[in-house]
C-alpha cells in the first residue's frame, strides 16, 4: 500500500501518546522561565525555541495526519526530532555553564591554594564540589543538605554569617568566598579586614580576606 493511503491507525495511536508526552512537557518547559526566579530572564531565550520546535511539531503531524498524508507525518517527525536535539542542546550548553559551576571553578583554581577554606554565601553550586575535588564551607544555606548539615557534628561546613566570620573570615587562614554579583561584601569589612574581589565571573564575585597570594 502507499504511504499517503489513509490514515493509519497505528500511527494515529502513537501520534496520540507522543502528543501526550510532548504537550505537557511544552507546557512544562514555557512556564518554567517565568517560574525560576534566578535563572528565568536569561533562560528564556534558549527554551523558547524548545517550545516552539514541540508546537509546531505536535499540530503540523495532526493536521497532516487528518489529511491522510502519513507520508508528510513520518517526515515531520524525522525533521523535528533534528530540530529538538539542536535546540536542547542550547538548554543543555546554558545549564553546563550555569548549573555545573565549571567556569566558577575554573576561576578558583587559578587563585586557590591548597590550604584555603573554598565557601559560598547563601546558596550553594553544586558543580563547585565535582570540578575543585573540595568541600565547599556554606554559609546561611542548607537547602537540599540540610538533613546532612543536621547529622553529626557539621559546624565547620554549615555557619551562619557570624560564625563564619569568626571562625574563618578574620582568622589566620586564607578564604575564598563565592557570593553572587549583586551582593554586598560590606558585611564582610570588618574586624580590620578588607575585602579583596579576585574575579567576577557567571553573575559571581570570588572575593578573599588575605588578598591573592599566587601572585605574590
Amino acid at each position: 500500500y502507499h504511504m499517503d493511503r489513509g490514515k493509519s491507525r497505528a500511527l494515529g495511536m502513537g501520534l496520540l501518546l507522543n502528543s501526550l508526552i510532548l504537550v505537557p512537557f511544552g507546557v512544562a518547559a514555557a512556564a518554567y522561565p517565568f517560574l525560576d526566579e534566578r535563572y528565568g530572564k536569561v533562560l528564556l531565550p534558549f527554551v523558547a525555541p524548545v517550545v516552539a520546535v514541540l508546537i509546531l511539531l505536535v499540530v503540523l503531524s495532526w493536521v497532516y495526519y487528518l489529511k491522510g498524508q502519513s507520508r508528510r507525518v513520518v517526515l515531520t517527525l524525522c525533521i523535528f526530532a533534528f530540530l529538538n536535539i539542536a535546540t536542547f542542546k542550547n538548554v543543555f550548553g546554558f545549564y553546563d555553564g550555569i548549573k555545573s559551576a565549571r567556569d566558577l571553578a575554573s576561576v578558583i583554581r587559578q587563585h586557590a591554594l591548597p590550604d584555603d577554606v573554598i565557601a559560598q554565601y547563601r546558596e550553594y553550586d553544586h558543580g563547585l564540589t565535582f570540578y575543585l575535588k573540595r568541600r565547599i564551607v556554606l554559609i546561611d544555606w542548607q537547602g537540599e543538605l540540610a538533613f546532612g548539615a543536621n547529622r553529626g557534628d557539621q559546624s565547620d561546613w554549615f555557619l551562619n554569617t557570624e560564625g563564619f566570620i569568626e571562625r574563618y573570615w578574620t582568622s589566620d587562614k586564607r578564604v575564598l568566598l563565592v557570593m553572587r554579583k549583586e551582593q554586598s561584601t560590606d558585611l564582610f569589612e570588618t574586624r580590620g579586614v578588607t575585602p579583596v574581589v579576585l574575579a567576577k565571573v557567571s553573575g559571581k564575585l570570588v572575593v578573599t580576606n588575605k588578598g591573592d597570594e599566587k601572585d605574590q
